[in-house]
């Protein structure tokens, strides 16, 4: 959430991709044996604010992500946001602030064996990233035993403009779940939270 939950800086709210616009996606390059593709695209125009809320400025936000598997169970994925936003910086009122957020990362999944994701996020908006700038990443290891699936995840968020809010933190989790039936999972973790010191 806290990776691709980007409030819209003219309003108090957060706001998960829901959004009103239009999408064109695809896969081509489709492999041998036809059971994937060797890459995906996803194209969209919207209008880059809350989905039950009026737009504040006239600008679209456009987004493209290209997906590219060199193998079966491998994924490689890259993705750009570019928008414009009203907001605030210091209390002052500010317009048309461009938004730049950069996402990359790396799936591999075998569903019976290992189990492996990372993602790594860089946000920016505001002259020199003055309104927002943000980084984040995650990467979890898993390996599928049976109906288990034990794990390990570390993630960090950075909110390098607010840095005494308790975003800032680098997060250690060790979990499992079990899936007894078909469309039934029972999971349990723990997770070790630490704050950087402008936060404490």
């Amino acid at each position: 959430n806290r990776m691709v939950g980007r409030n819209a800086i003219g309003y108090d709210f957060e706001d998960y991709g829901r959004d009103l616009g239009i999408m064109a996606f695809g896969d081509f390059l489709p492999s041998r044996d036809g059971c994937f593709n060797y890459m995906s695209y996803y194209l969209s125009v919207t209008n880059g604010h809350l989905p039950n809320l009026n737009d504040n400025n006239k600008s679209k936000d456009l987004i493209g992500s290209l997906v590219v598997r060199p193998f079966k169970n491998l994924s490689v994925m890259a993705s750009y946001n570019w928008g414009k936003y009203d907001g605030s910086v210091g209390g002052k009122p500010v317009t048309a602030q461009v938004m730049n957020r950069m996402i990359a990362g790396i799936w591999y999944h075998d569903s019976q064996g290992l189990n492996f994701r990372t993602e790594y996020g860089y946000i920016t908006s505001g002259y020199h990233g003055k309104l927002v700038r943000e980084k984040s990443l995650y990467s979890l290891v898993g390996w599928h035993v049976g109906k288990f699936l034990p794990l390990v995840r570390y993630d960090f968020y950075r909110d390098e403009v607010n840095r005494g809010t308790l975003n800032n933190y680098d997060r250690f989790l060790v979990g499992v779940s079990y899936k007894p039936f078909q469309r039934v999972r029972l999971q349990a973790n723990y997770a070790y939270s630490l704050y950087t010191p402008e936060a404490r």
